[in-house]
């Protein structure tokens, strides 16, 4: 058995089928239950019921699943008793030709922009380095790919910004991903608060899968860490002189043309591609049904059914 949340019900269901088959079950977090960002900590007595309901899966369940370690360390904190492994996001699409360099420094964001992950270090860098350097400007383009939030996207469009930023609106997922082979950098955003909580955003892995090398704006976490650890691009806290700096350096890079064949380290870039992840998650099942008790059936199941005549 395979249940998946949010939404949480669904472990609900498959903690009441394991109980009522005996089969071994997989309970698959990709966000975590309690006080998690998207499910805020509820008032006495509802919390209090969220924790049992919580634990009777974590600790129920044959193996718990979690879609990053800060998920998985959540979870553990409330039920140290549970097995659990850790299965990311990944990314499926073939690996783009090398980016050719072009007349400017393209750097892309894609999915959506809330305005806890505001681009001003980043807008701000590029506008005081254009005005102290006049040769820049039409020389940098920054793309925002995806819904932005009103407030953010009515600064975007400002007079300020707009000589080097434009904003493609929500597009499908096959025109995502040319405008990432198109860029030179991709963008990576990050809430400090959502760090902090150990949240991973599924848009790392499909940037890993462009091997488009990453400019991270944020503070260090588990995402940063991947990041160096598949040397696929750079990180830098969210800091206006920390951006610029990094921002000139890579500005310097382009010019050499040393952005358009990055090395990445494809034995920690593979790893994410969904073929490898599934690989991964089959060799879970199979020791979870490996290691389960051979069932008797009772008077209440059924027999398996026999094929006749009519196929």
């Amino acid at each position: 058995l395979i249940s998946t949340a949010p939404p949480y019900t669904a472990h609900l269901v498959g903690l009441d089928l394991h109980r009522r088959t005996g089969l071994p079950w997989a309970a698959d977090f990709r966000d975590s239950w309690i006080g998690w960002h998207s499910t805020p900590m509820r008032p006495f007595p509802a919390s209090r019921v969220d924790r049992r309901m919580e634990r009777s899966v974590t600790e129920g369940a044959s193996l718990v699943v979690a879609a990053s370690r800060g998920v998985r360390d959540d979870l553990r904190s409330r039920a140290p008793g549970g097995r659990f492994e850790v299965l990311y996001n990944g990314y499926d699409a073939k690996a783009p030709p090398a980016r050719r360099p072009g007349e400017k420094l393209i750097i892309t964001y894609t999915g959506t922009l809330f305005p806890n992950t505001p681009p001003w270090p980043l807008l701000e860098a590029i506008e005081s380095m254009q005005s102290e350097a006049p040769e820049m400007r039409g020389r940098v383009l920054v793309r925002f790919v995806g819904r932005i939030s009103a407030e953010t996207g009515g600064q975007l469009a400002s007079e300020r910004y707009r000589p080097f930023v434009e904003c493609t609106g929500f597009v499908d997922h096959d025109q995502t991903l040319r405008f990432q082979a198109e860029s030179d950098l991709l963008l990576l955003l990050l809430d400090e608060a959502m760090v902090r909580a150990g949240v991973m955003t599924g848009k790392l892995f499909e940037y890993f899968g462009s091997r488009r090398p990453i400019l991270a704006v944020c503070v260090e976490g588990e995402a940063s860490a991947l990041i160096r650890e598949a040397n696929a691009g750079f990180v830098v806290p969210p800091e206006a002189g920390a951006v610029r700096r990094q921002l000139q350096s890579l500005y310097d890079l382009w010019r050499q043309g040393r952005l358009t064949d990055w090395a990445f380290r494809e034995e920690t870039v593979g790893q994410f591609d969904r073929r490898e992840q599934v690989k991964r998650l089959a060799g879970y099942l199979e020791r979870l049904v490996g290691s389960a008790p051979p069932r008797s059936h009772s008077s209440g199941d059924q027999a398996p059914a026999r094929s006749g005549s009519g196929g």
